[in-house]
């Protein structure tokens, strides 16, 4: 790993490590986020006589 960030400067390295870290946390949250609305969707779903299925 030094080998690689060796060849790099050193501003450069920290750039292309803070983006790495910026678009992990995103994936992050979206992931967070995505699941937690989903669980949310299937907690509010009430199926009625009729069958069909109305949000509360």
């Amino acid at each position: 790993m030094d080998s690689v960030l060796k060849g790099l400067s050193l501003p450069t390295t920290r750039f292309v490590l803070g983006l790495l870290l910026i678009a992990i946390a995103a994936i992050a949250s979206h992931v967070v986020l995505v699941s937690s609305l989903t669980d949310m969707e299937m907690d509010s779903i009430d199926i009625n006589d009729s069958g069909r299925q109305r949000m509360l």
